[in-house]
């Protein structure tokens, strides 16, 4: 579910990669449970964190505009491009 906004917005690299990396970390661990000694299913949440760095990658690249942040109400700018003055 948190990758199909990858999909939707056609960001197909940081899409696999992620992909890849849920499906051949998580199934080795599952695999090597045994030979880790039980903590495979901890070794597997600890590299969860390089799945949300695919995450990051592909929110970084989400263009801000002053539509969506004067649609929250306030009309003040809030995308964090615009807070530092890159627009």
């Amino acid at each position: 579910m948190h990758v199909l906004p990858q999909v939707w917005r056609g960001d197909y690299d940081n899409f696999i990669n992620s992909m890849v990396l849920a499906g051949s970390v998580g199934a080795c661990c599952f695999i090597f449970s045994h030979a880790l000694y039980g903590w495979g299913h901890t070794v597997s949440h600890v590299t969860a964190g390089f799945f949300n760095h695919f995450l990051l990658l592909s929110a970084a690249a989400v263009p801000c505009s002053l539509a969506a942040a004067s649609a929250l109400g306030s009309g003040e700018p809030t995308c964090t491009c615009l807070a530092l003055g890159a627009a």
